[in-house]
């Protein structure tokens, strides 16, 4: 029983493959794209990279820090 359904699955999983194999390699379709940044249907609901985001708001931080060096003081043990 166990091993009727793993044959099965797996030939399931196979011909998945397969399918999308064709698409690709025949047809010349492009394989749907899984990154945020790139994706159409995500940039259409306005959800961007979490990179993105980040450098955005370092770049924020960076503008708004000042770095003094003479305030530094050198503690030694």
């Amino acid at each position: 029983m166990l091993l009727k359904l793993l044959v099965i699955s797996l030939l399931l999983v196979v011909v998945a493959f397969l399918l999308i194999g064709i698409n690709i390699i025949f047809l010349g379709r492009k394989f749907p794209e899984t990154s945020v940044g790139c994706n159409k249907h995500m940039k259409k609901l306005g959800i961007r990279c979490v990179k993105y985001d980040e450098r955005k708001m370092f770049q924020q931080k960076k503008s708004t820090f000042s770095f003094n060096p003479e305030e530094l003081k050198i503690v030694r043990d």
